[in-house]
């Protein structure tokens, strides 16, 4: 399973690759009102990339976290019941 995650990654890295290289037109982005900046459009699909997979990662993690929290509550109250 992790060659296949590893090989849809890497087809996906590329395909992002190859897009970069063709699309260094700057775009500007709108932070607040008053604020904006302006960047290649490769660069901003990069940092909304990363943003994204750092969001999904703490998702995880969390979900990961009330799974351990959940599971060890329901140990405990099966210890508590067999000790009764």
């Amino acid at each position: 399973m992790r060659q296949v995650n590893f090989v849809i990654i890497f087809i996906f890295c590329l395909a992002f690759a190859l897009f970069s290289i063709e699309n260094t037109e700057l775009g500007i982005i709108h932070l607040i009102p008053g604020v904006e900046v302006q960047a290649p459009i490769s660069i901003e699909l990069l940092i909304a990339l990363g943003l994204g997979g750092v969001l999904a990662w703490l998702f995880s993690v969390w979900t990961h976290l009330e799974r351990l929290i959940w599971s060890g509550q329901k140990v405990r109250q099966k210890m508590f019941a067999f000790r009764n």
